[in-house]
């Protein structure tokens, strides 16, 4: 569940070896299955760390966000792709079977609804938003991950709102900081941010060498909340959220990556780092954006 990018899509039956091991969709067996007769070809990255593409063709069909027990969000005529092959990442995830992309942009080239702005035209959420909501589990597996939750303001998790902050882009959720700082290092200058459940990292601007790469620091040694200063307010994301367990010894690797905007769009990516410090309220029928604190105990 990506809130960086717009478009579903999933293995199709006749998927290269690629998809291997996931999850296919079968037209077969659905009566409201059609296909659109055109092709897609999505491409992935964050700054210079990776760069991923997904092809295949768009179909249109009911979807259904929620599991089969649960609360479900039925979304008729929504638009979403049938992948034929997809890129390593994405191949060695044996975690995903697909994506669904949460933005407010139009989906496949700007040109369809992705099936969230669908369930907003069709009237299907009590309000225009929805709530991310990211647990912090450090190095467990199989744990709940958190709660997306659509159409309210998920109040068992997340505090009350700190500010609202307006959007600045229809095509992804970004809004302006005012600085940032750690330690003795401090920033004020008012920069363009987004928040993005799809990147894993807090993506900064390189300094001088723009080549992406990872950094790892001693788990043992000193930590120091890195600090944004958003809409006048301070937001800290600890230690514990962006200096992340690796399966060596004392060895931590640090969860901020650069970012190359070549002078577009974000300077920022406020990746899963800062998502799990504060729960996103993503309005898009008031574009903007609200920021809590997280409820998670430690």
């Amino acid at each position: 569940m990506q809130t960086g990018t717009s478009s579903l899509w999933i293995p199709a039956p006749e998927a290269d070896s690629s998809c291997n091991g996931k999850s296919h969709f079968y037209p077969k067996i659905s009566d409201t299955f059609r296909t659109t007769g055109q092709d897609f070809d999505l491409s992935y990255g964050m700054g210079t760390l990776f760069q991923d593409r997904v092809f295949g063709y768009m179909a249109q069909d009911l979807v259904t966000f929620g599991a089969s027990e649960g609360a479900q969000l039925k979304i008729a005529n929504s638009i979403f792709g049938l992948a034929l092959s997809v890129t390593s990442r994405f191949s060695n995830d044996t975690n995903i079977d697909g994506v669904l992309g949460l933005a407010p942009a139009m989906n496949y080239d700007r040109i369809y609804l992705s099936p969230l702005l669908n369930a907003i035209q069709q009237g299907l959420l009590d309000y225009d938003l929805f709530t991310v909501y990211l647990e912090d589990h450090g190095s467990q597996k199989y744990v709940p991950g958190g709660r997306f939750t659509f159409g309210g303001i998920d109040t068992d998790n997340c505090g009350a709102v700190i500010d609202w902050l307006p959007f600045v882009s229809s095509v992804n959720y970004g809004f302006m900081i005012d600085g940032v700082s750690i330690g003795n290092y401090s920033l004020n200058r008012t920069m363009q941010v987004m928040t993005d459940t799809g990147t894993p990292f807090i993506a900064a601007p390189f300094y001088y060498d723009n080549t992406t790469k990872s950094y790892y620091v001693p788990c043992d040694g000193e930590k120091k909340n890195l600090n944004f200063v958003i809409g006048g307010k301070s937001y800290s994301v600890e230690p514990r959220n962006y200096i992340l367990e690796t399966d060596q010894a004392n060895t931590c690797l640090l969860a901020i990556s650069g970012l190359s905007g070549y002078g577009m769009g974000p300077t920022w990516i406020l990746g899963t780092p800062f998502m799990r410090q504060y729960c996103h309220m993503h309005d898009i029928g008031n574009q903007k954006m609200g920021l809590a604190k997280s409820r998670q105990k430690f």
